[in-house]
């Protein structure tokens, strides 16, 4: 149900849609989103998948706070292929705007310029004590001796992030739903959408640590440099005891992400086999960047675009199946078909049947495009 006053639609970020991708995507692609005071019943199979996953708004810039975790369990009775943790927690990352993220980006498309980078990182929710915030951040409280795990989401809009637990290693036994084999670290690199589950086990002195989440900078396009704090927190630590600090890693800290990279594998075991081609027909080379397009309505003429080996998207003006229909070369998303040129046909295949009844309502028209 939308109590909201946007349209809303959501996707089940990393779930495998099997024969329900049509329900999965972007609003106006491949389904119209929820009205304010409307609901949709969202039904769709897990399957094959167990671990953690990120749900989200998928219209405009709404997923910046609309968003939650997917927690798939194992079949009952079927066990985890790493130590069966004492307890879970969830633990979401993201990031936070003063201002209206609906008007941001609002603006960002009228001017041609990249959006305002975030004015914090937050876990759960909580920025900590940065600069400007008098929020005293979220805490993750443990017990000697017990073994937790903690399932990683990266729900922020445009960072990746590293997340690092003072004096503590954890093992990552899982990444977007997948088990890896398990490797110890004393970071986790982690992008927007991805999810990593990882064990820590409870064994340093009892005592407050700090959890630092900061960012990585991977192009030249600028990043929110304000490091989110958070802290866990040992059963029986003095109300005001000091916490054990921790380096961040640096901004561009290339080695630290390869590392993280390098060490993910595939459990690839009897039961969990990795089952990948052997033989590659066919081999292709895709650049994902940010660039730079003309823009006669925009400031300074010009506006910045991602592209996929150096091709931006632009949008047409005419309708895919219009132009289709006219003969029109170039078609795409745009003007609908006249009203005249629609065609209603109704079939009906009656197998032992009693009654039909036939109920008119306001005409609707869809447009759509199958390839």
């Amino acid at each position: 149900m939308n109590n909201w006053s946007l349209n809303l639609v959501f996707r089940r970020h990393g779930v495998r849609q099997l024969r329900t991708g049509w329900a999965d995507g972007p609003a106006y692609i491949t389904q119209c989103p929820i009205q304010p005071g409307q609901s949709y019943l969202y039904n769709f199979t897990l399957t094959g998948q167990r671990g953690t996953l990120l749900w989200h708004a998928h219209i405009s810039w709404l997923r910046a706070t609309i968003h939650g975790a997917i927690v798939i369990f194992p079949k009952k009775g079927v066990p985890y292929p790493f130590p069966k943790p004492d307890k879970e927690k969830i633990i979401i990352l993201g990031e936070w705007w003063k201002t209206d993220v609906e008007v941001m980006v609002n603006q960002t498309t009228q001017s041609g310029l990249p959006p305002n980078i975030s004015d914090a990182h937050v876990v759960n929710g909580q920025t900590g004590a940065v600069p400007g915030c008098p929020s005293p951040g979220f805490t993750l409280h443990v017990e000697s001796g017990k073994t937790y795990l903690l399932r990683i989401i990266n729900a922020a809009l445009n960072d990746e992030l590293f997340f690092k637990i003072a004096g503590h290693n954890i093992t990552v036994v899982e990444v977007d739903a997948a088990y890896t084999k398990a490797f110890s670290t004393d970071t986790i690199f982690i992008g927007p959408g991805q999810t990593t589950n990882a064990l820590l086990t409870a064994d340093k002195s009892v005592g407050k640590y700090l959890i630092a989440v900061s960012p990585f900078m991977d192009t030249v396009v600028a990043v929110d440099n304000v490091t989110a704090i958070a802290f866990l927190r040992y059963k029986g630590t003095a109300v005001f005891s000091p916490p054990v600090l921790t380096t961040t890693p640096a901004i561009n800290a290339t080695p630290v992400t390869s590392a993280f990279m390098d060490g993910l594998r595939s459990l690839n075991s009897w039961k969990y086999p990795a089952s990948v081609p052997l033989t590659v027909e066919h081999s292709l080379y895709f650049t994902i960047g940010v660039g730079i397009d003309p823009c006669a309505t925009c400031v300074n003429g010009r506006k910045a675009v991602g592209v996929i080996n150096n091709i931006s998207f632009i949008m047409p003006t005419t309708a895919l199946l219009q132009a289709h229909y006219y003969g029109i070369s170039g078609g795409g998303f745009g003007t609908l078909i006249p009203l005249e040129e629609a065609i209603f046909m109704l079939v009906i295949v009656c197998i032992n049947w009693e009654g039909i009844q036939l109920e008119q309502s306001d005409v609707v028209l869809y447009l759509m495009s199958y390839h």
